[in-house]
């Protein structure tokens, strides 16, 4: 997660995030629906819907079901390692400049990655992750039916009075799909849960 939307986060602006269905449905599927049964998301054409055929696509929601608590990533970096022997290490975060005291699991080195330098978010380790979102919905939808009140839910600036319209930006500057308008994961949550481990002032 970016550092805007990290911060919007911890502040409780965004609690929505969404992310492309891959690979994409057929453009011949109108509906989607959860299967509790199979625990999938099934994607069904007017003739499956017509002619009661088994649904043509299915898929998993990589970001979980609801009820599931999803770690967030972010950029980051270690800093003041001690010893092996207490694994104490400080981890500092790039979106608010905040640092915490935590003890590194038995498997972690430090040298595999360097300290004093950020590190992307796609390389943060669940053990060094603060923040965990615990989901109270999860479903499938074009991304243009967004809401002006759901991509104020997205945590995004607004543009021209428009929080939909700074949406769209964030999205085509990311994914680059928003005329395709692809089906995509929308997950939302209300609280977080930050881990109190020992801030540093």
């Amino acid at each position: 997660m970016k550092g805007p939307l990290v911060r919007a986060t911890l502040e409780g602006r965004k609690t929505q995030t969404r992310r492309p269905v891959k690979p994409q449905p057929s453009d011949d599927i109108v509906d989607v629906e959860y299967d509790d049964i199979a625990e999938l998301w099934l994607g069904n054409t007017k003739e499956d819907n017509d002619l009661g055929f088994c649904s043509s696509w299915t898929a998993r929601c990589p970001l979980g079901r609801t009820g599931d608590r999803i770690w967030v990533r972010e950029t980051w970096d270690w800093r003041d390692w001690q010893s092996m022997a207490n694994r104490k290490v400080r981890i500092a975060y790039a979106a608010d400049g905040a640092q915490v005291d935590t003890i590194a699991p038995c498997d972690w080195n430090p040298v595999v990655y360097n300290a004093a330098r950020w590190h992307p978010s796609i390389h943060m380790p669940r053990w060094a992750s603060r923040i965990t979102l615990p989901l109270v919905s999860v479903r499938v939808e074009r991304v243009q039916d967004i809401t002006d009140e759901d991509a104020e839910a997205e945590g995004v600036e607004p543009i021209e009075g428009s929080y939909r319209e700074g949406f769209r930006a964030m999205w085509q500057d990311i994914y680059a799909t928003w005329d395709a308008n692809p089906w995509v994961w929308v997950a939302e949550w209300k609280e977080i849960e930050v881990s109190r481990w020992e801030l540093v002032a």
